[in-house]
């Protein structure tokens, strides 16, 4: 989903369909601004986005700004398919070994353009985050009670988008 889909189905559900259709406007501006608030939200909170990436550790840390993207937290770092113990203490890790060493975290989205793909959990849909936009813009235009209202729908979206499904079984029937 684009960043430009997002911002639109907000504006439907702000009732502002007929503003325009660009980043010209001052409205717009606000809802693209609050569509990023809420893509990292999202990430933190609720749907993280995870990322494997290859550093090299030398005195036993290595630096987690040394990461592709934007970590928020390590979640494992194995050498050789094994894990060892680390530590991150700010923006360095001390590790147990040093040489390459596989880490896998959690990342903030890139930061999106008017046009470009927003970085999502694929099980959140546009929807879920434009209600998202919506209540972070009522927020911040001092309408509360609205605010309020498509941040209860925004939660039970999340809610459902990252519920844990499993496996139903039916018990075996015995047939007469």
């Amino acid at each position: 989903m684009t960043l430009k889909r997002i911002v639109n189905e907000a504006k439907f559900w702000l009732g502002r369909a007929d503003c325009s259709d660009g980043v010209g406007d001052e409205h717009t501006r606000k809802l693209v601004e609050c569509a990023r608030r809420t893509l990292e939200k999202i990430a933190l909170e609720y749907a993280p986005l995870v990322d494997v990436a290859t550093v090299v550790a030398s005195g036993g840390k290595f630096t987690v700004s040394a990461l592709p993207k934007r970590a928020i937290a390590i979640k494992k770092v194995s050498k050789d398919g094994e894990t060892i113990a680390f530590r991150c203490l700010g923006d360095v890790c001390e590790v147990a070994e040093n040489g390459a060493l596989d880490v896998e975290y959690h990342h903030f989205p890139r930061r999106a353009e008017w046009e470009d793909e927003c970085e999502v959990a694929p099980s959140v849909s546009a929807k879920s985050v434009a209600l998202g936009v919506a209540a972070e813009y009522c927020a911040i235009e001092g309408m509360p009670d609205l605010a309020e209202d498509f941040g209860k729908r925004f939660f039970e979206d999340m809610r459902a988008a990252t519920r844990v499904r499993r496996e139903v079984r039916l018990p075996g029937r015995l047939w007469l």
